[in-house]
C-alpha cells in the first residue's frame, strides 16, 4: 500500500482507511504509528501526514474506524491486539467459530430430541 500519496478528499480518506483495515494495519489514529512495530520509518513519516489529512477532512475519523471494524469483525469475534501474530489470531477466531457451531448443533440436537419425544 502506498502511504506517500496525499489525501485530498473524504473519499480518499475512506479508501485509505479501508485499505489499512483490510490489510490488518488500521491503528488507533491517536497512536504514533512507529509505536506499533509494523511500519518502516519511512512509512511512519508518511502515515503521520496521512493521519493529519484525515483529521482535516473527516469530522470524526474515529467513528469511521469503528464502523470499519464492525463491518469486518463482528463484536463477538473481534479481539484485535496489535503486536500479536496474525496467524495466531486467525486460529483463535476459527476456534471461537467452531465452539459456537458446536453450541448451535447441540441446541439443534436438543430440539430434535424434544420433537421426537412429542411424536411418541
Amino acid at each position: 500500500m502506498e502511504y506517500s500519496v496525499k489525501l485530498k478528499s473524504v473519499d480518499d480518506c475512506m479508501v485509505f482507511l479501508n485499505k489499512l483495515h483490510k490489510q490488518g494495519k488500521l491503528f488507533h489514529l491517536d497512536d504514533d504509528p512507529s509505536d506499533i512495530g509494523i511500519f518502516t520509518d519511512e512509512e511512519c513519516r508518511h502515515l503521520k501526514d496521512r493521519v493529519s489529512e484525515i483529521f482535516e477532512l473527516i469530522d470524526d475519523p474515529f467513528e469511521v474506524c469503528v464502523e470499519l471494524d464492525n463491518l469486518y469483525y463482528p463484536q463477538t469475534l473481534h479481539k484485535w491486539t496489535f503486536g500479536r501474530d496474525p496467524e495466531h489470531q486467525l486460529m483463535e477466531m476459527k476456534q471461537e467459530i467452531a465452539d459456537r457451531v458446536k453450541e448451535i448443533l447441540s441446541a439443534f440436537g436438543d430440539l430434535i430430541d424434544e420433537l421426537e419425544g412429542v411424536k411418541k
